[in-house]
């Protein structure tokens, strides 16, 4: 699940004073010359006050050419790093992770149905912790949350490439990415109050990968699979569950089909009462998980794409 990846080492002046010698050129046309056409690691220099900074990019999937990465991998992707670093340096040096994105890609056949998941992500809650959801016009084909420590997009891996004019890999094709973002400020954080050191060994480890995805994009897109209203109520009906929670579910998938999560969160009754307590709320969801239902209806506009009726899709996020 690990995708791309980014470190840091500082050289001190002296250091790079010798690579130039080394080498009989300056360190810009250095790096350049060791990156060439080389996508999958990109070195990068800085002049600081009291050092050279060298930074580090990885792609992982381009490192390892495949889309499937496994936690062994690590010891293949840090030798591949450590001889871009010797190349330039002459030995290996300690670098420091100051960002690591995760991902979770799951390959979706029908365009149509990759297109309805998007738009149904749009009537996702607003907010998630410190984290807000992005609406400009450029996210169009996308889904995008931010802090200042961390960043959540779903989007369609081929579209994204297609608009970008990039070369779509074979293990991009059709797939509905999902990603998760640490950026440094929270590998700071995880170091002060956990103890995780910021390197790369500790952020290849599955456990902590699946961890993130949960936490983050399990929160907004909900458990339960995607069904119109009609194959829903079918559902709730045929369930055990007692008339009364039967009619409580029902308003609560049309309240945010029609006004989304954020907006379902803030309905007030005549009474000036919130509609949906943080414990009713907490219930519809719980009831909906049980039923496998999935809080956001497919809406009746969405049902027909292209040549395809879709009135179920099942949930991809199925970690």
């Amino acid at each position: 699940m690990i995708h791309t990846i980014q470190l840091y080492t500082n050289l001190s002046f002296e250091e790079k004073d010798n690579i130039e010698k080394r080498f009989k050129k300056n360190i810009e046309e250095i790096i350049k010359d060791i990156n060439g056409n080389d996508e999958s690691i990109k070195l990068s220099g800085k002049n600081r006050e009291l050092y050279y900074q060298v930074t580090i990019f990885a792609d992982v999937t381009k490192i390892l050419n495949r889309g499937n990465i496994y936690e062994e991998d690590y010891y293949e992707v840090k030798k591949k790093i450590d001889e871009k670093i010797e190349h330039l340096v002459g030995y290996i040096l300690e670098l420091t992770l100051i960002r690591v994105d995760y991902r979770f890609d799951k390959y979706i056949s029908s365009n149509a149905e990759r297109l309805i998941l998007l738009h149904l992500y749009k009537k996702m809650i607003d907010k998630h912790g410190f984290k807000k959801k992005k609406s400009k016009k450029k996210y169009k084909t996308s889904i995008r949350y931010d802090s200042k420590s961390m960043q959540i997009i779903i989007y369609d891996k081929e579209q994204e490439r297609k608009d970008r004019n990039k070369k779509c890999e074979y293990y991009e094709r059709c797939m509905l990415r999902f990603e998760v973002k640490l950026l440094n400020k929270h590998l700071n954080y995880n170091k002060r109050k956990y103890n995780i050191e910021k390197n790369l060994k500790n952020y290849f480890s599955k456990s902590l990968q699946v961890k993130y995805m949960l936490s983050n994009i399990q929160k907004i897109v909900y458990k339960g699979d995607y069904y119109n209203i009609r194959e829903a109520n079918k559902i709730i009906n045929k369930s055990s569950i007692s008339d009364k929670d039967k009619q409580f579910v029902r308003e609560f998938l049309i309240d945010i089909s029609e006004k989304g999560v954020t907006g379902a969160k803030q309905i007030t009754l005549d009474n000036n009462k919130i509609k949906y307590t943080q414990y009713k709320f907490k219930k519809a969801i719980s009831i909906l998980e049980e039923l496998n239902i999935n809080p956001i209806l497919i809406p009746k506009s969405k049902e027909y794409l292209g040549n395809e009726r879709i009135y179920y899709i099942k949930n991809p996020f199925d970690l």
